[in-house]
């Protein structure tokens, strides 16, 4: 299994487009964590989204914990 998710992640695999489309996935959930850390120093959006923020990075932790298990 961590063989596979290697070879996802691998940078000579850009031609399988799993690979391609996890590489999207990784770009995209690292941009809106900047993103979400940027508006969450707008303490009036923070405070109105409070819920959505907090939600939207315990999913982050996870997902980034279970990435990291399989590698």
């Amino acid at each position: 299994m961590r063989r596979r998710v290697f070879l996802l992640l691998d940078a000579e695999h850009e031609q399988v487009p799993i690979s391609k489309a996890v590489d999207c996935v990784l770009i995209g959930l690292i941009s809106l964590n900047v993103v979400a850390v940027m508006v969450e120093s707008m303490v009036g959006v923070y405070d109105a989204l409070k819920t959505l923020f907090d939600n939207f990075e315990i999913f982050s932790i996870i997902f980034f914990t279970i990435e990291y298990l399989f590698l």
